[in-house]
């Protein structure tokens, strides 16, 4: 969640090579070969993920985030759906479409 717009970014401005993104995820991947070598089901690795989503439920205690923005338990989607949340989304992506555009230097680096 954190990395997603940074990554995007990099991807866009060609400083990141789309190849490199699915690093991450081949190489949790990889760790998962001596499980499935064991006699794991195909999606047994994958079960402490699952457990954990509804163990943290209180984790962002009422902190207004991207989470906060759906409720999980319910599977409700009307808090996002709301006019204010909605324009700050809109807002968000307006704001990263100008300096993506106007190829803004977020450092000294050239």
């Amino acid at each position: 969640m954190f990395l997603l717009p940074f990554l995007a970014y990099a991807t866009l401005s060609g400083k990141l090579k789309l190849y490199k993104i699915f690093a991450f995820p081949l190489g949790v991947l990889a760790t998962f070969i001596p499980a499935y070598a064991c006699g794991a089901g195909l999606f047994e690795p994958f079960n402490f993920w699952f457990e954990q989503m509804g163990g943290y439920s209180l984790l962002t205690l009422g902190c207004a985030n991207i989470w906060h923005l759906i409720n999980i338990k319910s599977g409700s989607m009307e808090q996002f759906l709301k006019g204010e949340t909605l324009f700050g989304l809109l807002l968000i992506g307006l704001f990263t479409a100008i300096v993506f555009a106007r190829k803004v230097k977020l450092t000294s680096e050239n």
